[in-house]
């Protein structure tokens, strides 16, 4: 995973992309680990939380990027 992971963020112009996409890499394994050891109910919580965590930093991503390139 940590390969994956590391091979999906790039650094381009002082920019970094694919943070959020290898974090959600790495949630989506611990969720699947989770099920595999029968623990169901911290699965689905972990998913539900992860879902909310994502959606507020996308809505924050896209506030700030908004407001950023707004600016002179």
């Amino acid at each position: 995973m940590g390969f994956i992971g590391a091979g999906l963020i790039i650094y381009r112009q002082f920019h970094v992309e694919g943070l959020t996409t290898a974090t959600g890499l790495w949630v989506a394994a611990g969720i699947g680990v989770s099920v595999v050891v029968k623990l169901y109910w911290t699965a689905i919580f972990v998913t539900f939380l992860a879902i909310i965590i994502l959606t507020c930093l996308r809505w924050f991503e896209e506030r700030v990027t908004r407001k950023s390139s707004q600016e002179p």
